[in-house]
């Protein structure tokens, strides 16, 4: 298989490789790949508006405070572990990268409590293992173990 390939290709690389296949797990795939498009779509279609809008708050030099600035003002995050931060952990994750909060990968968590919120890092395997070094050398360097940095 090479670097870049798509699922399709991929699909009828691997049916190749095993005729016995009954083409089950092929139309799983299909399909899974299709809604993924369709998302992909209707989130592209929807835009920031509700990430990037206002709060209806004014800060201290009389502007108006933009959600952006609430979710990077945050330590604690904004997705909830079992059902927002973890299935997309899980598709990055099997698509080669890496998912983290800043400390640990999100599908390593123990969520405490069901609207538990937490931090969520997704990318590259070498880019979250460069976050988390950079997260753990900053506690160490300010003393303050524990202390998450924020994320949008």
């Amino acid at each position: 298989m090479q670097i870049g390939t798509t699922l399709t290709r991929f699909i009828i690389e691997e049916e190749r490789q095993h005729p016995e296949a009954t083409g089950e797990f092929t139309g799983l795939l299909t399909e899974l790949a299709s809604a993924a498009k369709i998302i992909s779509r209707d989130v592209n279609k929807a835009g920031l508006a509700e990430v990037m809008g206002i709060t209806g708050r004014t800060n201290v030099h009389g502007e108006e405070v933009q959600r952006l600035d609430e979710f990077a003002n945050s330590p604690r995050g904004k997705l909830r572990p079992l059902y927002e931060a973890a299935p997309l952990a899980f598709i990055v994750e099997q698509a080669g990268g890496a998912a983290s909060d800043g400390e640990q990968p999100i599908m390593d968590l123990q969520a405490s409590e069901l609207h538990q919120r937490t931090p969520l890092f997704i990318g590259s395997c070498e880019d979250v293992a460069t976050l988390e070094k950079f997260s753990q050398d900053k506690r160490v360097t300010e003393g303050v173990e524990g202390t998450r940095i924020s994320s949008v």
